[in-house]
């Protein structure tokens, strides 16, 4: 019988042992996100002033700091594009996208890359990406990004009509 207790007791010491590890490593991660949560709110503020060379650096530095943050990504592709740093843009984007594939604002990184490639001229990419933003808005029962996303798709598959 005192096996089986001190059995007993291993058992509940290594869940506890378990428990406080994950616990505080979860701790530890979030807080870090607050930290790239608050480095990229200042990029933002940078945007709102017109200053994206500096907005651009911020998310820089995030996506050194923390590179498995989605939104440092597609604010840093947001940046780049206002820069007209197209290529650039569109790369951020897809990383972003990729560490997050519903992220909240998808649909409009997605509308974005498409806006990027129409500008370096990649119609068939530009409607390949303003497809799944259709998709993005669509499946978020967002209607008017639906019929923002339809109405450029119509003009894209004008502009580009061997992309259809």
């Amino acid at each position: 019988m005192g096996q089986s207790k001190n059995k007993s007791l291993i058992k509940v010491l290594k869940a506890l042992i378990f428990f406080s590890i994950f616990a505080f490593s979860t701790l530890a991660f979030c807080e870090d996100w607050e930290e790239a949560r608050a480095m990229i709110q200042s990029g933002k503020d940078f945007e709102k002033s017109g200053k994206y060379d500096q907005a651009t650096n911020v998310y820089k530095k995030a996506i050194n700091q923390f590179p498995d943050y989605p939104d440092g990504y597609l604010q840093l592709g947001f940046g780049l594009q206002a820069l007209k740093q197209f290529n650039s843009a569109i790369d951020a984007y897809k990383k972003g996208l990729n560490l997050s594939p519903y992220h909240k604002f998808a649909a409009e990184a997605y509308y974005n890359m498409s806006v990027s490639a129409d500008k370096i001229g990649e119609g068939p990419e530009a409607i390949v990406y303003l497809k799944k933003a259709l998709q993005a808005y669509t499946d978020r029962n967002d209607y008017p990004g639906v019929f923002q996303a339809g109405s450029y798709l119509e003009v894209l598959s004008n502009k580009y009509p061997k992309a259809k």
